[in-house]
């Protein structure tokens, strides 16, 4: 355990003697590195931005309206009660499984 934090030490140590006899070259580094994370930033915005726009103008070409295009509603859970939406026959998005009495689901609800 010592070892290792000899190591971390004297690599501190060499560090900071590096920075303080060459100050131009840590201040460029440092700024080289400021830019690099800036233009990374600045270019998976972008893509993101492109990539957004591509599925909104591609959905509106084929005459999707914004409503229709979003996601799926959540599963409708049973309420209990005798309602004919808390009837064991009944579709996992709520609606009702039309042909069958009391029969089971065709797929259950996901428990939350």
């Amino acid at each position: 355990m010592t070892t290792h934090l000899r190591f971390i030490v004297e690599g501190v140590a060499q560090g900071h003697s590096s920075v303080s006899s060459n100050p131009l070259r840590a201040g460029l580094g440092a700024l080289a590195v400021a830019v690099a994370v800036a233009t990374i930033v600045v270019v998976v915005t972008a893509l993101d931005g492109l990539g957004r726009y591509a599925r909104t103008a591609g959905a509106r070409a084929f005459g999707a309206t914004r409503s229709s295009w979003r996601r799926s509603p959540r599963p409708v859970k049973s309420r209990g009660g005798s309602s004919p939406r808390s009837s064991s026959a009944t579709r996992h998005w709520g609606g009702p499984i039309y042909g069958s009495s009391n029969a089971t689901p065709a797929t259950t609800s996901p428990s939350r």
